[in-house]
């Protein structure tokens, strides 16, 4: 008696789903100027189904592209996730990436005020500190290249304003100052010279042009002069 072998085959499926899911691109670090439009920004080959971003000072969007701020301030630097979900029935994927933002400290270009100043005096403009280069620009084709420059000798043709160019990093501020230089001062003297009698009395008197303001007169010597502080004095 003879027996053949018999093979049982039991056969079983299951359903598979898969979830197609893509990563997320992202500028790696991203430098904007204080005052500046802060917008981050995110790419992907397959649409997903959600964003979840979350940065500094407790930033929360859910928005592809989503403005952190239209004034950017230094407070918005640091690193910023974005978490991308891919929905499929109950099941979710999520991909992720981060961004590095540099928000630029803006250098003030508020400059103070210059008093006006006396012909053939000094100029010295001034600029805030926190900028990396400087550019100064004025009156009769001035230019200068440091902070603080210096303008001696100065005279009319030096009056105007004065515009200094600002730069830190990739930021640009523009700070502008008035310059006003008084014109020269001159006195004319009335009599030029004069000869008196012994006992008799004179008039002296002074006149200023250019300058500004009140004028202060000083006679030397004094002796026998009745206002030697005045414009007009009587010689006794």
């Amino acid at each position: 008696i003879g027996r053949t072998a018999q093979t049982c085959t039991a056969i079983a499926t299951k359903t598979i789903g898969l979830i197609p899911i893509s990563s997320v691109t992202m500028i790696p670090t991203y430098t904007v100027c204080q005052g500046g439009i802060l917008q981050l920004t995110s790419t992907t080959s397959i649409t997903p189904s959600g964003y979840n971003w979350v940065g500094p000072s407790a930033f929360y969007s859910t928005v592809q592209n989503p403005t952190v701020s239209t004034f950017a301030l230094p407070l918005h630097s640091g690193t910023y996730t974005v978490l991308t979900s891919f929905a499929f029935g109950t099941l979710t994927c999520v991909t992720s990436n981060t961004s590095n933002v540099i928000v630029v400290p803006a250098a003030s270009a508020s400059l103070p005020n210059i008093l006006p100043i006396c012909n053939n005096g000094t100029i010295n403009l001034l600029a805030p500190t926190g900028g990396t280069s400087y550019n100064w620009t004025g009156p009769n084709s001035f230019t200068a290249a440091v902070q603080n420059p210096v303008l001696i000798n100065a005279n009319t043709i030096n009056n105007g304003t004065y515009t200094v160019i600002i730069t830190t990093g990739l930021c640009v501020n523009v700070g502008t100052v008035a310059v006003n230089v008084y014109n020269p001062i001159s006195f004319n003297t009335v009599p030029n010279n004069t000869t008196l009698c012994f006992g008799k009395s004179g008039l002296l008197h002074a006149s200023g042009n250019g300058g500004s303001g009140v004028y202060n007169y000083s006679w030397s010597p004094i002796t026998d002069l009745t206002s030697p502080n005045s414009g007009t004095t009587s010689v006794i």
